[in-house]
């Protein structure tokens, strides 16, 4: 079994915190995120608990008030973000984080560069959308590019078809769960997608 599961997106507001409540919940592991930029009132940590009962949620290296990529919003509070304020969780976790994967952490480093410190395989959330193809590829081209494990991706949003073929034409990945808009997001409307993950995952850890 993998030990550590890192959710990342194809750009900001796909779905990596539900997603990354679902999958915590399905596989039993902390949820840990890393780097919150903004929605301090209110953060992903919050979220999470909120949709996962029992689940253990870890405090973030960084809780940063501007809703910004993490060296826009460091920079404004005077912080310096290096890799090496980061080192693996003690035990298996799912981890989130900010943005897409080319976010930058820092003049120099990008998130994705934080996967390989974590020993992460990789959670990739893609959102159906105008433009979500080119996003979604590029997103797997650049993780397989680095030679970075993919365990799978998620689909969010109101189903397109021919969206999801293409992208499965150019990367075979397991499709772990998809999800549809939820009007109602609360723990137990997610729970029916815990099981379906829980059931899916498990067969690719």
């Amino acid at each position: 079994m993998h030990k550590n599961l890192f959710v990342t997106g194809i750009g900001t507001g796909i779905g990596k915190t539900i997603t990354s409540a679902i999958l915590a919940r399905a596989v039993n592991y902390p949820y840990w995120k890393p780097i919150q930029c903004g929605d301090l009132h209110f953060s992903d940590e919050d979220r999470v608990k909120s949709l996962c009962p029992g689940v253990e949620v870890l405090p973030g290296r960084y809780r940063l008030k501007a809703p910004e990529s993490p060296h826009a919003a460091s920079n404004r509070e005077g912080v310096e973000i290096s890799l090496g304020d980061f080192s693996p969780p003690p035990g298996p976790t799912v981890i989130e984080g900010a943005g897409g994967i080319l976010v930058p952490l820092n003049q120099r480093n990008l998130i994705i560069d934080l996967v390989p410190i974590f020993q992460a395989s990789v959670v990739v959330v893609a959102q159906y959308y105008l433009g979500s193809i080119n996003h979604t590829l590029l997103t797997l081209n650049e993780l397989k590019r680095r030679d970075l494990k993919i365990l799978g991706i998620v689909f969010n949003g109101e189903k397109n078809q021919e969206s999801k073929d293409i992208i499965l034409a150019h990367h075979t990945l397991p499709v772990l769960l998809e999800l549809p808009v939820l009007a109602d997001v609360s723990a137990e409307s997610v729970g029916e997608y815990v099981e379906i993950l829980r059931r899916t995952v498990h067969v690719h850890l």
